[in-house]
């Protein structure tokens, strides 16, 4: 781990390092071209170049350990300043010496010549040390925020499996309540019937576990192992429809969010009537939604639609579509004038690009 740490920092030290010194060196030679037929410039320019160069990289060890020990700023600044200061006395004596060396007329040693460059050589050491740390402030940020958005990830999953395990408990309770019902009536094979239904059921609802997406197909076929189960409890009180679109088949959907609406129809709805009632799962694609809705008959009334919508099972889908989609999903309910109670869920068909976004980037869109 620690050589994976080092080759890391390695490979990013010496791209900055070439790519900032070669457009540096470029900048110089640039504005110097004019002067080129000056053998002293010439020198001097590129032994500051070279002595620079090379100092950086006492700079970086200076940088790299003040970083690595999380010195306080102030005291990074006064050590950084009296280091870039003495590299720089060495690279301003060692530039006019080469300097003094190649003149055509070459004099005494001048040491205001030499103090003179002393500021120049400095701020280009304060400005590597600089854009050293910046760049170490930005990579820690972005650290930070990767680790942020991990965390984030790691809480969203908690949080669906929460509500998905939520409801596997709830469709067992009522599910053995029927069973239970059943066998009180001693209608043994219906019993048996349903038990072995109830063990298709959990053992799909069960498998893969942390799997969050399936294909809509997958959800009508629980849909039509849960209907099958209440059917052999109501009879022929109960009528099942499916006007299921082909097309949207393969769509991915949240798993097991349709079993707890049909489990809301037959309650709320079915449960409550005297003659035959019918539920109803239809898919379309709409604008580049899916939409999914499930009715029901219902003897309900406007007065008491509240108490139906705050049940568990629409309360844990609405989590779950705002959790998974935020502003781009919805979760609709109304009561139609024939008696009908609709519950209509829209999801954007690009399941998978909303699921990957973290909360805070959902709340922008």
């Amino acid at each position: 781990m620690a050589r994976n740490l080092m080759s890391d920092r390695i490979l990013t030290f010496w791209p900055l390092q070439a790519g900032g010194w070669l457009l540096y060196t470029l900048a110089v030679v640039t504005t110097n071209v004019p002067l080129w037929h000056h053998r002293d410039v010439v020198a001097f320019r590129g032994t500051f170049l070279l002595c620079a160069f090379l100092e950086s990289f006492i700079m970086y060890a200076i940088c790299h350990a003040l970083w690595c020990r999380k010195v306080s700023f102030l005291f990074s600044l006064l050590i950084c300043t009296f280091a870039s200061g003495v590299l720089a006395c060495l690279t301003a004596t060692v530039s006019y010496w080469a300097e003094n060396r190649v003149s055509i007329e070459v004099g005494s040693f001048a040491w205001q010549n030499v103090i003179s460059n002393v500021p120049g050589s400095a701020f280009v050491l304060i400005a590597w040390t600089g854009l050293y740390f910046g760049v170490q402030h930005y990579k820690l940020s972005e650290t930070e925020r990767e680790r942020a958005a991990k965390a984030e990830r790691f809480a969203r999953e908690a949080q669906l499996k929460a509500l998905r395990y939520q409801l596997q408990p709830h469709f067992l309770f009522n599910t053995l309540n029927a069973i239970s019902s059943l066998v009180v009536t001693d209608n043994a094979k219906g019993a048996t019937e349903m038990i072995a239904r109830l063990a298709d059921l959990l053992r799909s609802s069960l498998d893969d576990p942390d799997t969050h997406v399936v294909p809509l197909s997958e959800e009508v076929r629980v849909a039509h192992e849960y209907l099958a189960i209440e059917r052999l409890r109501f009879r022929d009180r109960l009528l099942v429809s499916f006007d299921v679109d082909p097309e949207t088949l393969e769509v991915p959907v949240p798993r097991f969010f349709l079993q707890p609406l049909l489990e809301n129809a037959i309650r709320h709805g079915i449960s409550h009537l005297t003659r035959p009632g019918t539920v109803r799962l239809e898919s379309a694609t709409s604008h580049s939604h899916l939409q999914v809705s499930v009715r029901n008959d219902t003897n309900l009334s406007h007065e008491i639609i509240p108490q139906t919508v705050s049940g568990v099972g629409l309360k844990n889908t609405k989590q779950r579509i705002n959790e998974i989609y935020g502003s781009h999903g919805s979760v609709e309910t109304l009561l139609l004038e024939d008696g009908t109670f609709v519950v209509r869920i829209r999801m954007p068909l690009a399941f998978e690009r909303h699921l990957a976004a973290p909360a805070s980037a959902r709340k922008h869109d």
